[in-house]
């Protein structure tokens, strides 16, 4: 499986530093390629991780065509989510033949990072999405050019899209507690005001 994201550039806050940083290790454990729309990050760096210019916020568009490029399965995912062993998870998919899937994300203290301690938000946040290839060529056609990075109506997008599109091929993995997210505080969403003006529809197939 791969990894495409966008992290924070030139990061100055020490909190996401630190929990991008906690991110990439555990990334590097579990994906073949890594790949960030974004420059360059010594902390992010590794044999498996490739950095492509992008501007500051990326487009959901943008980060489905990156995957759609990529072999086999590809997570778009936040650059702050921690990922436990994915690999069961892909095989799973494989063998049952699911095409897409997604968790909603378990919230942790990073100061501690008690994992067992981890909760389920009522947020219903997610921030991260596997498809296979075809899924990610086919989604990039339809994703709203709109939607960027950082902002929450991606995921919910991307949520509907997967099980209006896919119904009984997707899955949806939260009971497994893979995916964590840090509780943190700074949040920087330029395009929040832009996107809130905006109505978006999947029509059913």
């Amino acid at each position: 499986m791969n990894a495409v994201s966008s992290q924070r550039p030139n990061c100055q806050d020490r909190d996401i530093c630190r929990n991008q940083s906690l991110a990439a290790r555990t990334w590097r454990m579990t994906f073949n390629r890594i790949i960030y729309l974004g420059p360059s990050e010594p902390e992010l760096r590794s044999p498996k991780t490739k950095f492509v210019f992008s501007e500051d916020f990326p487009r959901i568009k943008a980060l489905m065509q990156v995957a759609a490029l990529q072999p086999g399965f590809t997570a778009i995912l936040n650059a702050d989510i921690v990922v436990n062993d994915l690999r069961k998870l892909e095989s799973q998919m494989m063998l049952r033949g699911k095409v897409c899937a997604s968790s909603r994300r378990w919230h942790f203290d990073p100061n501690t990072c008690d994992w067992k301690a981890a909760y389920l938000g009522s947020d219903r946040g997610r921030d991260i999405f596997i498809a296979r290839q075809d899924i990610w060529r086919k989604a990039a056609r339809e994703v709203p050019e709109e939607l960027r990075i950082g902002n929450s109506r991606w995921d919910a997008w991307c949520t509907d899209w997967f099980r209006i599109r896919h119904g009984e091929s997707f899955i949806d993995f939260s009971g497994q507690k893979l995916i964590f997210h840090p509780a943190h505080e700074s949040r920087l969403r330029p395009f929040d005001e832009e996107i809130s003006k905006i109505h978006f529809h999947i029509p059913a197939c």
